[in-house]
């Protein structure tokens, strides 16, 4: 009751302030220079007035069955700047309004296709009849072991970059070639770090599986950007890169062992939530 109470005082304060200024909240969102955060307003503006439901979509929350409004996984209507400038603006927003709202548009349709990028990587599932999967599960070995002949595609030696198996593939899990892309990007760009790191990670009492953490940490990473609605691919790998190195530093100096490894990831994670 208490809560219906004060939604029903915010109510009238925004429109007896409307009635007054002419100001809306959209428009107070949009005033000054403009910034992330202004982004982050504008998105939360239309996933949750009715006035702007039109430009987002709908989902079921799975934990209350309740019908959530989201900003369109596509932004097609997003992406048609006269139907957003019909939609948003009342006729109340200045020029640089209006130009502070088409650009946090244009971002958050950015932002929307990087998270897609990312989305459809880490749905596509690993084959070995995909030229181009078997050239990146190759690549990873190579940078990481180039003096070792690895022979076989299924073999125990993948244990040796830290795979749990014979079978690589099988760690995968639900990151899919995201996750061996961010494998093979660290591999690539900092392959004496990599390799520093692989050679460490195999440490009698402090070891842990270098390939299958590298898979829990695109599985977190890509959490934390969907959360924060964060940029880009290859920030993503960059972000992923770092994180590795951090983790590693962090596992040697606290001498942990194999038996730990979740309890640490998910302390060294929470830091970032």
């Amino acid at each position: 009751m208490l809560a219906f109470v004060f939604s029903y005082i915010f109510f009238l304060y925004k429109y007896v302030l409307h009635l007054i200024t002419g100001r809306t909240e959209l428009g107070d969102v949009l005033t000054g220079k403009h910034t992330e955060m202004m982004n982050r307003k504008v998105a939360s503006l239309i996933t949750t007035n009715k006035e702007y439901s039109g430009l987002c979509g709908k989902s079921r929350d799975k934990n209350t069955n309740e019908v959530v409004h989201h900003l369109s996984l596509d932004f097609d209507n997003l992406r048609d700047e006269n139907k957003v400038t019909d939609v948003l603006n009342d006729g109340k927003l200045t020029t640089q309004q209006l130009s502070n709202l088409r650009l946090s548009i244009q971002q958050l349709i950015n932002v929307n296709f990087s998270i897609n990028t990312l989305s459809k990587l880490r749905q596509e599932t690993f084959s070995y009849e995909n030229v181009q999967h078997v050239k990146l599960l190759d690549e990873q070995w190579r940078l990481l072991k180039p003096d070792v002949h690895r022979g076989e595609r299924v073999t125990e030696k993948w244990q040796e970059v830290g795979y749990q198996g014979k079978d690589p593939t099988t760690d995968f899990r639900g990151m899919g070639v995201l996750a061996l892309k961010n494998l093979v990007h660290f591999a690539d760009n900092e392959t004496k770090t990599a390799r520093d790191i692989l050679e460490e990670s195999h440490d009698v009492d402090h070891w842990y599986p270098f390939s299958v953490a590298g898979i829990n940490f695109t599985s977190e990473i890509f959490n934390l950007l969907v959360t924060s609605e964060s940029e880009v691919l290859e920030l993503f790998s960059g972000i992923y890169t770092k994180v590795f190195k951090q983790f590693h530093e962090q596992w040697k100096e606290e001498g942990c062992t194999v038996m730990q490894f979740n309890e640490k990831k998910n302390s060294f994670f929470s830091l970032f939530k």
